[in-house]
């Protein structure tokens, strides 16, 4: 009826302004710039797998990768805009939909938080492991996700434990 008709035109209009937008984050020169379109993007149509492998194309051209980056990336897979009820992020979205492209992104992303900038190590953590339990990854990215991971592990645990030994050192000082 009437009703189907209408869905479609507006799937239609919907995923037309989805690839519009992505198409104009190309467009941008920077990546602040960039990144509103994305979010955008992932707003309208947070399942869509294009958009999340143009975003990690863009991050890993982008020349200055840093907190400021990593903290805007984070920020827009982490919205939750797209969801009515507020409960699943943009990220959670691509997981169900598309889990090979879930687990690429998560892989590239963790891989670049964790050689980008110097407390990356630790942020990585949560990308490395998402990647790895996706059971998305092939086995030699499988095996560089998990030894970046526990390398990151070891570090944050190395810092821990000399954040530790100066407490102690301090506290013996007094």
């Amino acid at each position: 009826g009437a009703g189907f008709g209408f869905r479609a035109a507006y799937a239609s209009t919907r995923g037309q302004a989805y690839h519009r937008i992505v198409a104009e984050a190309q467009e941008e020169s920077t990546f602040s710039e960039k990144i509103s379109y994305y979010l955008a993007a992932l707003t309208l149509d947070p399942g869509n797998p294009e958009a999340y492998q143009n975003l990690i194309n863009d991050i890993e051209m982008e020349p200055e990768f840093n907190e400021s980056v990593y903290t805007s990336v984070k920020s827009c897979i982490n919205s939750r805009d797209a969801d009515p009820a507020n409960r699943k992020t943009t990220i959670e979205f691509l997981r169900e939909k598309d889990p090979e492209t879930y687990a690429d992104f998560n892989f590239r992303f963790g891989t670049l938080v964790y050689l980008g900038y110097q407390s990356g190590k630790k942020n990585s953590k949560e990308y490395l492991e998402n990647a790895i339990q996706s059971g998305g990854l092939k086995e030699n990215k499988l095996a560089i996700a998990t030894m970046m991971f526990d390398l990151a592990d070891a570090y944050q645990k190395k810092l821990k434990s000399d954040s530790e030994s100066r407490k102690n050192a301090m506290e013996i000082g007094e």
